[in-house]
């Protein structure tokens, strides 16, 4: 009787444990997603900082060219200055944009990635640790198993030592 509570009891344990397995392999994979995705929003990062500086790059040499030849006829000299403007507007636009690119790149690798890594890192050790729990619980139970079965083996022996 008390070692069949202590069977139940371990059972019940294992139950738990495997439980908790789950739910950490869970959240294990959960991570591994996570930084995925982030890896992936890293490159496309990169990219838009990539396009952003070719661009500051073209629009640099475009108004470069119209600095150094001024052009002599007033509606077109007007044309050209508006589409100046409009050019250093959408570099302006473009600057600010690889700005909130780079911002985000960096708070990306230096804060999200290290979390996560962490995270991963710590979620790694305790599903070690409780495969090594549930191993060992295993072991006990088996072992409990084991003892049950001799001790009912020397039951029946007695038993028939004292019917016969």
């Amino acid at each position: 009787n008390k070692l069949q509570k202590q069977l139940a009891d371990l059972r019940l344990q294992v139950s738990e444990r495997e439980k908790q397995d789950a739910f950490t392999e869970k959240c294990l994979k959960s991570g591994e997603q996570y930084m995925m995705e982030l890896e992936a929003r890293m490159v496309k990062v990169n990219k838009a900082v990539e396009r952003a500086k070719r661009t500051t790059t073209f629009y640099q040499k475009i108004l470069n060219v119209c600095e150094k030849n001024p052009f002599k006829d007033k509606v077109i000299v007007n044309e050209r200055d508006k589409l100046a403007q409009d050019c250093k507007a959408e570099l302006h636009a473009a600057m600010k944009r690889l700005s909130a690119v780079e911002y985000e790149l960096r708070q990306l690798s230096q804060y999200e990635k290290p979390k996560l890594e962490k995270e991963l890192q710590r979620s790694r050790q305790l599903q070690k640790t409780v495969l090594k729990r549930l191993d060992d619980v295993h072991a006990h139970l088996e072992k409990d198993r084991e003892e049950t079965k001799q001790l009912n083996h020397r039951r029946s022996a007695i038993l028939a030592e004292v019917a016969g």
